[in-house]
């Protein structure tokens, strides 16, 4: 029983000594006034003096809260909070007083605590057809996805401020902002590039730009001006490195064409290409109205694709056609020639 009553006497007494100093510390706090007259003064001078004037000491995370910031503050005989008001009003920055500690924290969202959502959508071109294959990826992350066969994606945990990049090989890349979006629909456009700006090569089409190989190129515009009557000759004197010799002097002959000399002991000429397909007639039997561009691969790394029969280097021939959403075109050219006699034989 006494041991009982003991007990009982100890916890009122440290009840008695916790209010005593929770009384104590907030009459500090109450009772403490302060007297400032700062002007345009950074925010961290102005704390400082408040720490120099009372016990109060601040804490603070130096990233969140703008120490720097000019501000003023005009106190006499006032509360820490009446101080305290004059600083941070009309700003997002939130005090609290412990004791003699004052904890000053950004009232601000942090990222973490953004709604995130599921998010969702499809992809197609301009005709309506959807697009598998699109990679749409958060900006600034590695998080993304890809669409299936029917256009269709969906992304997890996608925050209110995000925006989407969608891209696809021949379309324009677009970036979509998905704020208060739960869905969305993307139309993706073809990204054209000027004939000017691309050269053919073996597997496909490349920029000028990131081609390394030796590669030379006659557009349809060089070919449009000299109005050649065969393709050799239209090659004739456009392009380092190759050679062009006639067999004989007779009329419509061909012409041997080498690239860099000759290559190999028996047959030296090039492996010709039109439009994908390999010819063994040589080229001059095109019409050269018909040939939208001829590319020259000339050394090994071009011409690598095309193994052995490469080895004299590759004449690529492209020939004209039509394309998406091109009117139709009508072309006619025509030549005369007048020819005079130099010596005319006396009639009987």
């Amino acid at each position: 029983m006494k041991k009982t009553f003991l007990i009982m006497r100890i916890i009122v007494f440290l009840l008695l000594v916790t209010f005593l100093q929770t009384n104590a510390n907030s009459a500090y706090a109450q009772h403490t006034k302060l007297s400032m007259n700062y002007a345009n003064t950074s925010l961290e001078n102005i704390l400082d003096a408040i720490e120099d004037q009372s016990e109060f000491f601040f804490l603070y995370n130096e990233k969140l809260i703008d120490v720097n910031r000019k501000v003023s503050v005009h106190a006499e005989d006032q509360r820490i909070e009446e101080v305290l008001n004059q600083l941070f009003t009309g700003t997002n920055i939130q005090y609290s007083i412990i004791d003699r500690k004052i904890v000053l924290a950004s009232g601000g969202i942090s990222p973490n605590s953004q709604q995130q959502r599921a998010f969702s959508g499809i992809v197609s071109d301009r005709s309506g057809a959807p697009l598998p294959g699109v990679t749409v990826v958060i900006k600034g992350t590695t998080q993304g996805t890809i669409t299936g066969a029917d256009g269709n994606f969906s992304l997890a945990n996608v925050l209110d401020e995000t925006t989407l990049v969608v891209s696809f090989v021949g379309m324009k890349t677009q970036e979509i902002s998905v704020s208060g979006k739960t869905t969305i629909n993307v139309v993706l456009e073809e990204e054209t590039i000027g004939i000017e700006e691309v050269v053919a090569i073996g597997y496909g089409v490349q920029k000028k730009s990131v081609v390394t190989a030796a590669i030379s190129r006659i557009a349809t515009d060089e070919l449009d001006i000299e109005k050649p009557t065969n393709v050799q000759n239209a090659i004739k004197g456009k392009v380092f490195g190759v050679q062009i010799t006639s067999n004989s002097g007779q009329p419509g002959s061909d012409s041997k064409i080498y690239i860099r000399g000759i290559g190999t002991v028996n047959d030296a000429s090039p492996l010709y290409v039109i439009d994908g397909m390999p010819s063994s007639n040589g080229i001059n039997y095109l019409n050269p109205s018909d040939i939208a561009s001829i590319e020259i691969l000339k050394d090994a790394a071009s011409a690598a694709i095309y193994g052995a029969r490469g080895a004299n280097g590759v004449v690529l021939v492209t020939t004209k056609s039509g394309s998406n959403n091109q009117q139709a075109v009508f072309n006619y050219e025509y030549s005369y020639g007048v020819q005079n006699p130099e010596k005319k034989t006396n009639l009987l």
